[in-house]
């Protein structure tokens, strides 16, 4: 069986030297990405903004993924 998934992704360079890049994503099905988008959008730059505050976003989007799932 395949399984369609929608992943929000940002990621975000260091405005601090040393500090690695940040990465943050919400994985969503695919109702959940083509009725309400935004709020799923919002609540990843929400956490991506209180988890990495000295972080500047240079990439943001959406990702379509299947993941093939085996019965047991």
């Amino acid at each position: 069986m395949i399984l369609n998934l929608w992943v929000f992704f940002m990621l975000g360079d260091s405005l601090v030297d040393g500090e690695p890049p940040a990465y943050e994503q919400q994985v969503t099905s695919a109702y959940a990405h083509r009725v309400s988008p935004g709020t799923i959008e919002a609540a990843c730059r929400r956490r991506f903004t209180e988890q990495h505050p000295h972080h500047v976003v240079c990439d943001s989007g959406w990702c379509k993924q299947e993941v093939k799932v085996n019965p047991t």
